[in-house]
């Protein structure tokens, strides 16, 4: 199991922007924009020499942790 090189503060500011991202675009464009994030996040750690088992983990986490953060962003944004 590898150490990542990111803070989970820096994490959580990334969520909430790529989740505002997210809600704010139609259903297309917003798989677009997480497949292209996740996909570029992959590669990120792939270049820091994190083991690719470890980079599937993460980038697993990383999506349903952007899935999650969608819903309070659009009720929020929708005044609901």
């Amino acid at each position: 199991m590898s150490v990542f090189p990111f803070p989970a503060n820096r994490r959580v500011r990334m969520l909430r922007k790529l989740a505002a991202q997210l809600a704010s675009a139609d259903a297309a464009a917003a798989q677009n924009i997480l497949s292209y994030r996740l996909a570029n996040h992959a590669r990120l750690l792939a270049r820091k020499g994190i083991e690719p088992a470890d980079i599937a983990r993460d980038v697993r986490g990383f999506e349903a942790a952007a899935r999650r953060w969608i819903i309070p962003t659009n009720s929020k944004g929708r005044g609901t």
